[in-house]
């Protein structure tokens, strides 16, 4: 008989903050921080350092590596190490918008047009892909970086910026031979509103380029960077012309380039003129006396200087603040500088002052008999450097990973008069995510910058190398750098945090009141859960307490350490201090090498001791008598557990094996290849002989012991798993890894055959090697998506309707053959159940529920043969004008990909006739309401705006 188990499932996820591998983002008040956790996006409300909700996909199990908010302020796109792209609302609850797959790496740097209709997304894979966010599909793919896209900024044309200038001066009432000489026009406010015409990319592979969105070709590449260069910003400032642009980068430097919007749209048709002139005019003869020389070449990205940094560390993050006033540059170690721009006054202020002196400076040289150099009585320039200048600087608790700015100004706070005197009012606000996960609010005003508030609760600083649960599994204690802190298990809330030394060992007392650390340092530390409060530190050894071993019998512990004891402790309560609880040393067992783990059985009569020397020895507990030495491991057993039926012994160690040892006698029943790393932790499931291991290999996997068996791998955990805890029955599994997260592994209700496991891991290594195979054939169909999992799917049941076409047709045509009445035909179910009336309409029906992301990529999937129905049923369905925009979109992505198929084949002309009438008529027909629509749309706003206005 086949044995069944029950599966573990993925349960709550906590203790991440803020993940290293993505930046953070700020709603549009300042208040919620969108942050990545991993797998998922928690959204925290900064002020009550809660978490609001998290945006998790079931199913995914690819870290978040890039966030970016939209010009709407609730909209967020979210960028995957899979190379995929989620997109989400603050308002649509926790179900993606958008799902895209249009990269094979990690997803880098993402932004939003001024419209927050197109997405553009740059990757590891070192492309550049733009994404139409109301069709839900890919636009176009543009390459030519080397290395990894680090940060993408769209740029307007010139044009656009030049009527805008005008319009708001217009508005503003100057004069038209005056418009020119405004200076502080704040026309940084029209690069949210303008369309894009460019996009500019920087990349690890130290250049920047700019590509025009029109042609989709790059026209110019920028090379003045000596090293990668990681985030840019775009702004204008006042003294320049409303079509030159100002970019800063960061890298190792703070580089500031003016752009040229005229120039960026001239460069396609200069270079377009250039050619054809080069084609109508023949070669100058060649000879010493004709020397031809080159034409300089249009440059629209111009270095204009660099940017003082104070920070010796390169620049990772690179924000500016509403007004466009301030610069916010994070770097990788605790710095965060803050640049001012000098208004039109203060620059004219500062020059005038740099005039004085060099009329003093020349005034002195004549006075002493010479001559005044040419810089002297020169007239002063302000460099880039005068009029971009350090402000503030703001020292973090860690390494800063990202910064954003809150895109509105702070509201005025209702302050009295003193207050006000004595604290200026904020000018911006920003967020900063912090290596240690953490997140810092700060303000930043005319004197200094102030720290709002910080989110750190609900989550480690550090590594959590331990954990324990308690009685009732009620509660759960982490132990980590520094910190401790205790879990309630059915909320997954912090309701605890205490802090400790180095702790590597952590243990409830009986009782679930008091809490047992051991600490790197060797000290044995009893803190209280009523008061939160450090109740006694003991020096309990001269080194590591590696583990702690609570007695079954509840009356005291075992703790190993590195100083080569295993020492004996009894539980007392002090009662001159209001029963205070103590642990008072009994007894010392010492051994010849480092102890590394602890464990007595169940009917304490044995204690388990793990040395650094790849063995185990088992003393009787109460004489501490020697009983057995197991033997076999290659490296040192780094974790160990008796059954509570006290017969079998559980050893995990580096070698990456497992061994299950007789308690008995000592033999080993078997060793297993485990894991690929090292095991850390393994516990049997009380009553059974299931077990759980965990390693540095990222995953926990659950054991039958009777049958050596591995029943299942849980996968979930991006970096080493340190620790493991088991409910009492083994309803849950609690595990805490590198990646500063817990996880609750929750027993469920379904069943699992070891068989049907084994099939389920073969087929999805099979569709793994699919979609990478159907990837590589689509790379020449030049298109944006790329192949998945359920890409495939969809192509499938696409061929599958196609192919239930074919039978319906043959089926009708064979029903007519035999003369009998078409009422007599019976009705496909599939037609039924999805209330199709015709196999032509399932078909479309079919297209229709494919992802709009993925259709191109189920298109492929389709062999050629049935290409020639599918032109058929889109002549079809344009005809009947059934869906225009899907029929459209199929239709023109078939042609391009099977273009020489089509034009070579004589059969299909007539079709693609009769298609181009049918497909022209009826986006004619679409095209006149719309532009009817629109029009009716014109006059209503010209009706609202005479309504709304008076004259007097």
């Amino acid at each position: 008989m086949v044995k069944a188990y029950l599966r573990y499932a993925p349960g709550n996820v906590f203790g991440v903050i803020a993940s290293t591998t993505a930046n953070i983002a700020s709603d549009a008040t300042g208040r919620l921080a969108v942050s990545p956790a991993l797998q998922s996006v928690v959204v925290w409300d900064t002020k009550k350092a809660e978490s609001v909700t998290v945006w998790h996909e079931e199913g995914n199990t690819a870290e978040v590596s890039c966030i970016a908010r939209a010009p709407d302020g609730t909209t967020y796109a979210a960028g995957y190490t899979d190379g995929t792209i989620r997109v989400w609302s603050l308002t649509a609850g926790t179900t993606p918008l958008h799902w895209f797959q249009g990269h094979q790496s990690a997803v880098t740097a993402l932004t939003f047009d001024p419209q927050g209709t197109t997405l553009a997304s740059g990757s590891q894979d070192t492309n550049i892909v733009l994404w139409d966010l109301v069709a839900g599909a890919g636009k176009v793919r543009l390459t030519g970086h080397k290395d990894q896209i680090t940060s993408l900024v769209f740029v307007p044309s010139g044009s656009a910026l030049r009527t805008a200038a005008e319009q708001e001066d217009m508005a503003a009432g100057a004069e038209p031979k005056q418009q020119q000489k405004v200076t502080d026009r704040k026309l940084h406010r029209l690069l949210k509103s303008l369309p894009a015409a460019h996009i500019l990319s920087a990349s690890k592979d130290t250049t920047i380029k700019a590509w025009d969105l029109t042609t989709n070709a790059c026209v110019e590449t920028v090379v003045t960077h000596r090293s990668e260069v990681w985030d840019m910003a775009l702004t204008h400032m006042w003294q320049d012309a409303p079509e030159v642009l100002t970019l800063v980068s960061a890298g190792d430097e703070l580089k500031v380039h003016k752009v040229n919007a005229d120039h960026l749209d001239q460069i396609l048709a200069t270079a377009a003129s250039a050619s054809s002139s080069a084609a109508a005019v023949p070669p100058p003869p060649t000879g010493d006396a004709v020397i031809a020389e080159a034409d300089e070449p249009l440059r629209a990205i111009v270095h204009a200087g660099d940017l003082k940094k104070v920070s010796s560390q390169r620049s990772v993050s690179l924000k500016l603040s509403p007004c466009h006033t301030f610069v916010i540059a994070a770097c990788v170690d605790t710095q965060i500088q803050v640049l001012r721009v000098l208004s039109p006054e203060e620059a004219k202020s500062k020059l005038t002052r740099r005039r004085k002196r060099l009329q003093d400076r020349a005034a002195k040289a004549r006075a002493e008999g010479k001559e005044p150099t040419a810089e002297e009585l020169g007239e002063p320039v302000l460099a880039i450097g005068d009029l971009i200048s350090p402000l503030f600087v703001a020292l973090a608790d860690a390494k800063v990973r990202s910064v954003d700015v809150c895109p509105s100004l702070p509201a005025p706070r209702n302050t009295p008069a003193k207050a006000d005197a004595a604290t200026s009012p904020p000018i911006f606000t920003f967020l900063a995510s912090l290596a240690n996960n953490s997140i810092n609010a700060y303000a930043v005003t005319k004197d200094e910058v102030q720290v709002l508030s910080t989110v750190d609760m609900h989550g480690h600083r550090g590594d959590i190398r331990a954990l324990a649960l308690s009685q009732d599994d009620e509660l759960l204690a982490s132990a980590g750098t520094n910190l401790v802190k205790v879990w309630n298990v059915r909320n997954a809330k912090c309701i605890r945090t205490m802090d400790a030394g180095y702790a590597l060992s952590v243990a409830f007392v009986p009782g679930g009141k008091y809490l047992l650390v051991g600490t790197k340092s060797g000290e044995l530390q009893i803190f209280s859960l009523a008061s939160s409060a450090l109740v006694e530190s003991i020096k309990a050894h001269d080194s590591a307490i590696w583990s702690i071993a609570l007695c079954p019998d509840k009356t005291g512990f075992v703790t190993g350490s590195a100083d080569h004891q295993v020492k004996f402790w009894d539980f007392a309560l002090v009662r001159e201090e209001a029963n205070r609880l103590t642990a008072i040393h009994t007894r010392t067992l010492k051994l010849s090498d480092e102890v590394l783990a602890v464990a007595i059985s169940p009917n304490q009569k044995v204690v388990a001791v793990s040395l650094l020397d790849a063995t185990v020895k088992v003393f009787y507990y109460d004489s501490l008598k020697f009983s057995l030495s197991l033997y076999g491991h290659k490296l040192p057993v780094l974790c160990m557990d008796i059954s509570s039926d006290n017969t079998l012994i559980l050893t995990g160690s580096a070698d990456k094996n497992i061994k299950v040892w007789g308690l008995d006698f000592g033999d080993c029943h078997r060793s297993l290849f485990a894991h690929g790393d090292a095991i850390m932790q393994a516990k049997f499931v009380w009553g059974t002989h299931y077990a759980f291991t965990c390693s540095k290999d990222k995953t926990i996997k659950y054991w039958d012991l009777d049958k050596y068996e591995n029943i299942s791998t849980l996968a979930g955990h991006t970096s080493e798993v340190w620790a493991l805890a088991i409910g009492k029955f083994g309803n849950f599994v609690a595990s805490a890894s590198h990646d500063r997260s817990i996880r609750m592994w929750e027993k469920t209700d379904e069943q699992l055959f070891l068989e049907e496991e084994r099939e389920r891991e073969m087929d999805a290594a099979a569709d793994a090697a699919m979609v990478e195979a159907a990837n590589e054939a689509g790379a020449d169909a030049n298109g944006v998506a790329l192949s998945s999992a359920d890409s495939l799917k969809a192509g499938e049941r696409i061929i599958e309707a196609l192919q239930l076409c074919l039978d319906e047709r043959d089926k009708a045509a064979a029903h007519a053959k035999s003369g009998q009445p078409a009422s007599a035909l019976p009705v496909n179910p599939m037609l039924l159940a999805t209330n199709c009336a015709d196999p032509e309409s399932y078909v479309l029906r079919s297209l229709e529920r494919v992802r709009s992301a993925d259709l191109e990529a189920a298109l492929l999937v389709i062999p050629f043969s049935y290409i020639p129905l599918l032109l058929e049923l889109a002549d079809l369905w344009a005809e009947r004008e059934w869906n225009l925009a899907v029929t459209c979109r199929v239709l023109f992505f078939l042609l391009k990909v099977h273009h020489n198929q089509i034009v070579a084949s004589r059969a299909l002309r007539p079709r693609l006739v009769s298609l181009q009438h049918h497909v022209r008529a009826a986006v004619e027909r679409q095209r006149d309401i719309i532009g009817c629509n629109m029009a009716a749309f014109r006059y209503l706003k010209r009706e609202k705006e005479f309504l709304s206005s008076s004259s007097f």
